[in-house]
């Protein structure tokens, strides 16, 4: 494994924990939101949405900067989608209800049970 990837591996959780926590406030129902839209930002983007040489310009990038937008290939709802759960402030971070009304999330819902449903009535039982 090179040196690179070990540096990576040894702080990659630091990427999921939410500003506010660097901040001394409490963790709420917001902060698996945080955690959810980093890891969706990587899955979109292939790359982590804050950088830093050593652990505490880490900290500094996830508290002071604002990751890059995922690129205009993706639909503005999936673009949005990514921005909005990696707001920092917790107020203006969507919840789970409205990340699950959006229609994106909605149309993904409805594949993922026709799939497993046709997956379901096409296997037998292993005997």
């Amino acid at each position: 494994m090179h040196s690179h990837n070990i540096h990576i591996h040894k702080h990659i959780y630091i990427f999921t924990y939410i500003p506010i926590l660097f901040q001394g406030q409490r963790y709420n129902s917001k902060t698996d939101i945080w955690s959810l839209g980093v890891i969706l930002y990587e899955m979109v983007c292939l790359k982590m949405p804050f950088n830093g040489n050593n652990m505490r310009q880490l900290v500094q990038a996830i508290v002071n900067t604002t990751p890059s937008p995922p690129s205009t290939t993706y639909s503005t709802s999936l673009r949005e989608l990514v921005k909005d759960i990696l707001l920092k402030d917790p107020k203006r971070r969507p919840g789970i209800n409205n990340i699950l009304n959006r229609q994106i999330v909605k149309d993904r819902i409805t594949i993922g049970r026709r799939i497993n449903s046709f997956v379901l009535s096409n296997t037998r039982p292993f005997m």
